[in-house]
């Protein structure tokens, strides 16, 4: 049995110079997965949830600094199968953004 998790976070400094406007946004992302292991198969489960901050493009449209940061929270379920030269994977994933 395998287990992983990370965790990240990050910080945004936005200014609009021409309206003397300045943001900060701050975004949070992480996730887990456990990996069960039976011979040449693996089984895995994995759990996501990750903020995304509007981009320049999408904060340099009319007001754009008030947008909201994106929220996704992911489920990944999958299972690989490896023997000398031959691999075969399988997974599928349903998302809530």
């Amino acid at each position: 049995m395998g287990y992983f998790a990370g965790i990240r976070g990050d910080r945004v400094d936005m200014t609009a110079h021409k309206l003397d406007t300045f943001n900060t946004k701050y975004a949070l992302s992480g996730f887990g997965r456990a990996e069960k292991y039976f011979g040449d198969y693996t089984l895995y489960a994995g759990l996501g949830y990750a903020q995304r901050i509007p981009d320049f493009w999408e904060v340099s449209k009319g007001n754009g600094l008030n947008l909201k940061k994106e929220k996704n929270t992911q489920l990944d379920l999958g299972a690989t199968y490896h023997k000398e030269q031959l691999n075969f994977s399988m997974s599928s994933y349903v998302s809530c953004i």
